[in-house]
């Protein structure tokens, strides 16, 4: 398998046993063909990016003969940066020589580094070391690829002060003293922005090392021996094991060319409940005529963006409110799911805005809060009405699995005129959450990969999977469910109560999740025999919460953080702590025996008796425990 440049040629060497006269290549679909001279072979890739099987013949007594194939998949090639700052006045490495060696090593995969590092990178900051007497900069365990330590994270901080983030395909490492445990040369997390370099030397050993680290944090490739069966640490060459090699197979050369998005650190960008899409070249199937592309803005315009687009993110359920304007629940205004909530542009950054006071869309801003000034959309009208290329995203299940799916939007002649005449629109009212709900299902649509933040827990992957026929592509209530997952995400605590000692299964969690609701649904969401709609309660409970009440989420979470001062309550205060709680009885077997026998006492007291009782003797866990109370 070769990889050469997307509509371009690639030189591959072909090994025949004998002769290589009147031998010729010819794509499998014959619409292709290519002659073999002195053993080399031309093989053009085809223009839509999806590999090529070149099959080998050779012409023997004027019937062809079939010898050999090779496939040839093409790529963009992808353009990354690197900056290097050092740690403690670290000797910082030749940036030609570090460049050479990594485009060495990543070029079989079409990645091309800039490597950046000037005199002044040097932080010149010796505040973040917690312990000086150890000589070193703390890590973790030497295999772990998820966190930082506190002097590790001392550093970025101060970084983040002091210099320019790291945006789009950037990353930073750090030349750092050595580390507290001598066997780590190296340490990046998963598909992350920062790193660190323990003890390096200007040589290839220490170049090697940059190479495997920024494998796990730009690409978010794992080590070989935890990523595949049957293969042990340290016995291939690949790269992304600890055996000296440089290889890259093609699966990886799949994740380098369409890796993950990088995560900021601490959730620097605020971008609440939302997908990222790093990899632009995704979406030219919805380009404009003149290369530009059109999105919909959370108040329901399009806004056209430069072919300099390098990043977008959508909105998956954002409460918009919270985001940018409160630590408070009280208020609901989500992002509406699909609209354009971020992005970059040739460097800069742009983020969507909120009205506080106003609650109302105020456009994209820069940092240093200049407005994104739109002059594209007015000069291609016809043809967004033409040919609808307003692009949207939605997160959904397909075959099981958290998909995300982008497609375009239809704008009508009569919605630019209403837009045109219309203040409340050009003041920024944001479009209802849902106002997609028509479109479903999607069937225009294209698969892709977009990283959804913040990542969603085992709770909120429990419940997409308990309730995966409403959250599937096909259904007009995936955008709810969805929403409600992040509030799970935003609450795991709710179901940990319950599941401490288990490994659920989506039957168990799906019963688990009913139980904690059905006593917060409304009436209408019970039917005349008293069954419980949990479809209507998704829909209602969060209109109500869009209405201004609570999350039903928080509210409980409110209830649950009360468990730990339950000897401070009262009889009316412990009976709206079982009333939240009533159909969910397991997360009173988290009490002990005798804060149980505090709340009878004040139950008693109240003469709040019968089913509450009931509820926290069968939630005793032993006979002895029973007799007691």
């Amino acid at each position: 398998m070769k990889s050469p440049v997307a509509e371009g040629t690639n030189t591959v060497e072909v090994a025949i046993n004998g002769a290589t006269e009147n031998v010729f290549f010819r794509s499998e679909d014959k619409s292709l063909t290519a002659n073999a001279r002195d053993g080399v072979v031309s093989l053009q890739s085809k223009k839509d990016n999806k590999p090529t099987e070149w099959q080998a013949y050779k012409t023997i007594d004027g019937k062809e003969k079939y010898v050999g194939k090779i496939n040839v998949q093409p790529y963009e090639k992808q353009q990354y940066t690197l900056r290097i700052y050092a740690v403690n006045g670290q000797t910082l490495p030749d940036a030609t020589d570090l460049q050479m060696y990594q485009n060495a090593v990543y070029g079989q995969a079409l990645i091309e580094w800039t490597v950046d590092i000037k005199d002044s990178y040097d932080l010149k900051y010796s505040a973040w070391d917690i312990n000086p007497q150890d000589d070193a900069l703390q890590v973790g365990d030497s295999e772990s690829l998820t966190a930082y330590t506190s002097e590790q994270k001392n550093i970025i901080k101060y970084f983040r002060d002091k210099h320019t983030k790291p945006k789009g395909k950037e990353v930073v490492l750090f030349w750092s003293p050595k580390a507290s445990d001598e066997a780590v040369d190296g340490f990046m997390p998963l598909s992350s922005r920062y790193g660190f370099i323990f003890n390096p030397s200007n040589n290839e050993e220490t170049y090697r090392t940059v190479a495997h680290e920024l494998g796990h944090g730009a690409f978010g490739l794992g080590h070989t021996w935890k990523t595949l069966e049957g293969i042990t640490k340290g016995s291939t060459a690949n790269l992304m094991d600890y055996n000296g090699g440089l290889e890259l197979w093609k699966w990886q050369w799949e994740i380098l060319q369409n890796p993950a998005a990088m995560v900021s650190f601490v959730n620097e960008d605020e971008e609440g409940q939302s997908a990222t899409v790093s990899n632009i070249s995704k979406l030219n199937k919805f380009k404009n005529e003149d290369g530009t592309f059109t999105f919909i803005t959370p108040s329901g315009y399009p806004i056209t963006i430069d072919s300099g687009l390098q990043e977008v993110i959508f909105s998956t359920g954002d409460n918009f409110y919270l985001n940018q304007c409160t630590s408070g629940n009280d208020k609901a205004l989500i992002a509406p799911i699909g609209t354009l909530l971020k992005f970059t542009v040739n460097g800069i950054e742009y983020t969507g805005r909120l009205g506080c006071s106003t609650q109302k869309f105020m456009g994209y801003k820069d940092p240093q809060g200049n407005i994104y000034a739109d002059v594209k959309t007015e000069k291609i009208v016809d043809f967004i009405l033409k040919d609808g290329k307003a692009i949207i995203g939605v997160p959904c299940l397909k075959d099981g699995n958290v998909n995300f799916l982008v497609s375009t939007y239809s704008f009508s002649e009569s919605f630019f005129s209403q837009l045109s005449s219309s203040s409340s629109k050009k003041d920024g009212e944001l479009l209802e959450y849902n106002f997609l709900d028509g479109k479903y299902p999607i069937t225009d649509g294209e698969f892709i990969y977009a990283k959804i933040t913040p990542e969603l827990g085992d709770e909120a992957k429990l419940f997409l999977t308990a309730f995966a026929s409403e959250a599937d592509v096909d259904r007009n209530t995936s955008n709810i469910i969805f929403t409600h997952a992040h509030q799970i995400n935003l609450y795991p605590q709710l179901f940990q109560h319950c599941t401490a000692d288990l490994i659920l299964n989506k039957e168990q969690f799906k019963a688990n999740y009913i139980a904690l609701i059905k006593n917060k649904a409304l009436d209408r969401n019970v039917s005349e025999d008293g069954g419980f709609d949990v479809d209507v309660f998704f829909k209602n409970s969060l209109e109500n919460y869009l209405g201004g009440a609570p999350s039903f989420y928080y509210e409980l979470d409110v209830a649950r953080r009360k468990l730990d001062q339950i000897l401070t309550l009262e009889g009316d205060e412990i009976k709206k702590l079982l009333n939240a709680y009533f159909e969910f009885s397991c997360v009173w077997s988290t009490i002990s025996v005798g804060e149980k026998d505090y709340v009878l006492e004040e139950l008693i007291k109240k003469s709040f008796v019968d089913e509450f009782i009931v509820q926290i003797i069968t939630s005793t866990k032993t006979d002895e425990e029973k007799k007691l109370l």
